[in-house]
């Protein structure tokens, strides 16, 4: 089948409806649930891996044109609710 295309947010997005080989579908959740157990298991351990996810990873508002308004917004109400 050919993919599809969606428009939204002034943008094209392109998908395939294909279905996805199981066996390719099994090896990616086995990856991930190997990485997911791994990170687990250091944060259990207290261990860090040095490389700490920066705060953009954390917060959507990071990196944006609302940063300066957010975080404006965000110290007065942490200064209000003290």
């Amino acid at each position: 089948m050919s993919g599809e295309k969606i428009r939204a947010f002034g943008k094209t997005f392109e998908y395939s409806s294909d279905p996805i080989d199981p066996e390719l579908l099994a090896e990616a959740e086995a990856a991930f649930a190997r990485g997911n157990a791994l990170r687990a298991q250091a944060r259990a351990q207290g261990e860090s891996s040095g490389e700490e996810e920066p705060e953009r990873f954390h917060d959507d508002m990071v990196g944006t044109e609302y940063e300066e308004w957010y975080r404006r917004t965000r110290a007065e109400r942490a200064n209000r609710d003290r």
